[in-house]
């Protein structure tokens, strides 16, 4: 009797831990692409002796060296290389096998929501030649080379995006040509508005994605006043920006910076602020699930926020010492 409470009781616990090791797994896949979409790489290249080389690269400043650390371990392989010169720190896969039974199906389950989708596509089509026995050496070279040289349209945009709109592809695409004739993004803004963001952006890939692009910072609204901010820059992709505007309620609109090609996503309005603190951090402010030093970043920024907003005084010396945190 006691025997068969227990095994129950075992039966149970390995029910729940089960559970809770394929929610992380989905969790740290999701989070994953969302970093990838900001800091990944799928790179092809071909050597002096003739060999085609492939590699999924992930690099971040030695300040975030754990994150690195932490896909190593959760991928179970591939290698961490440091270049001091650089304060650079990169994770690499490079193993073909790895590639083909880890990494790749990472990406076909949990598809990159950035042009970096169309680079990705090259890489996992590149392997599919390599693979392809029944096509001889000189005809994997050719196709390989072919994949290379064909450029992404300035109209691209991720496939998840057509998929999740009301509206049909050819429409999509039309409004997304006109804003890439006129840089204007009200198009976009019309377009996202018909997308349902719920499908499109998971809340661990805006984890990964933040981690990566996105910055919390203290800034002067006036001379005497200094403001809580949220800010995203992207040379490419403004879909994804409008994305994110809607998703956190921010009101400010995306600009294009015509000098340096890139837009920004930038916030200071304390209900948009509010809504970014409690997505990252939940009702109670607990925890962030990040795992970069992002975490310790967004820590002291929503908790001054709370805090000490309004003090010139104290977030003077809190900016001060955000700045000094990340030259470490």
């Amino acid at each position: 009797m006691e025997n068969d409470k227990f095994l129950k009781q075992n039966d149970k616990f390995l029910k729940q831990n089960d559970k809770f090791l394929k929610q992380n797994d989905i969790f740290f896949k999701q989070w994953l692409v969302g970093l990838t979409d900001g800091d990944g790489c799928f790179y092809i290249g071909h050597n002096s002796k003739g060999y085609w080389n492939f590699a999924f690269k992930i690099s971040l400043s030695i300040y975030n060296l754990q994150v690195l650390h932490y896909i190593k371990k959760n991928l179970g392989g591939g290698s961490i290389t440091i270049e001091t010169s650089k304060k650079m720190g990169t994770f690499r896969i490079r193993d073909i096998k790895m590639l083909r039974e880890t990494i790749i199906p990472i990406f076909e389950t949990y598809p990159l929501l950035t042009s970096k989708f169309y680079s990705y596509t090259r890489f996992k089509n590149a392997i599919s030649v390599i693979d392809n026995d029944s096509l001889t050496k000189s005809e994997k070279n050719s196709l390989v080379f072919q994949t290379l040289a064909t450029r992404i349209d300035k109209d691209f945009v991720s496939p998840i995006w057509l998929q999740n709109c009301t509206i049909p592809r050819k429409e999509f695409l039309k409004l997304i040509n006109l804003h890439n004739l006129t840089k204007d993004v009200k198009y976009i803004y019309n377009l996202v508005a018909l997308c349902d963001l719920k499908l499109i952006i998971s809340k661990p890939w805006l984890i990964g994605f933040i981690e990566a692009e996105g910055s919390f910072y203290l800034t002067n609204k006036d001379n005497d006043r200094i403001v809580h901010g949220f800010g995203i820059t992207q040379k490419l992709d403004p879909i994804l920006l409008c994305g994110i505007r809607s998703f956190f309620g921010i009101s400010a609109q995306i600009r294009y910076r015509v000098k340096h090609n890139y837009y920004i996503l930038d916030n200071t309005n304390s209900r948009a602020n509010e809504n970014i603190i409690t997505f990252f951090s939940g009702k109670n402010r607990s925890k962030t699930n990040m795992k970069s030093m992002k975490s310790v970043e967004f820590r002291i920024w929503s908790r001054s926020y709370f805090r000490y907003k309004g003090n010139y005084e104290k977030l003077d010396k809190i900016r001060d010492f955000m700045r000094k945190l990340k030259k470490t």
